[in-house]
């Protein structure tokens, strides 16, 4: 869209499913910048409003950067997400507790690619998600320090008992086991961690 030398790019992506649109916006929207009067899930600077409605991933680009149309870009975003079902909220954050959270830091993690942006475990899908289970994780901050925990509900105690296995066996050669059994792993990493 184009007025006088302004020009704002809109890109809408229909994904399968909220899941999946949440997935991609927390994996590209880093800090979160907020702006009180744009009601979705979103981050907005000069260049950029990024937000996620239902099953759909949104940017508004703003291509010249200028900081005046910030305002503008906020008002082309509820234009937008007013057109947009709102669809189903991602019930699956609900799974991590809120106390001592980070915010902004929740994260989906459906295979390989969205783990690793979480942590580096091991090699391919190590943990048996198949792109349709759905773990959550976040980053926590308490009086003992930061970590990020990890949580992934299976369809099966089986199906959990088996990518356990499938974990232990083919963990990151990074990371050296120090304890653990069939249903705990402890595990120090290249930061003596």
């Amino acid at each position: 869209y184009r007025n006088a030398s302004n020009e704002v790019a809109v890109e809408i992506y229909r994904m399968t499913d909220a899941q999946a649109a949440f997935g991609i916006y927390a994996m590209k929207c880093g800090k979160e910048t907020r702006d009180p009067s744009f009601a979705e899930r979103h981050t907005l600077n000069r260049h950029q409003l990024m937000f996620q409605r239902g099953v759909f991933y949104i940017t508004v680009n703003n291509l010249s950067g200028a900081e005046a149309l910030r305002p503008d870009l906020v008002r082309f975003g509820q234009w937008v997400a007013a057109r947009l079902p709102a669809g189903p909220a991602v019930s699956e954050l609900g799974r991590l507790p809120a106390a001592g959270q980070t915010a902004g830091s929740a994260r989906i993690v459906r295979g390989p690619f969205t783990l690793q942006a979480v942590y580096t475990l091991g090699e391919g899908d190590i943990l048996q998600l198949g792109g349709r289970t759905v773990g959550v994780a976040a980053d926590y901050r308490d009086a003992g320090g930061s970590y990020t925990r990890l949580a992934v509900e299976y369809p099966t105690a089986a199906a959990a008992q088996a990518a356990f296995a499938n974990l232990v066996k083919n963990l990151d050669q990074y990371l050296k086991k120090v304890g653990g059994d069939d249903r705990k792993l402890v595990f120090r990493d290249y930061e003596n961690k």
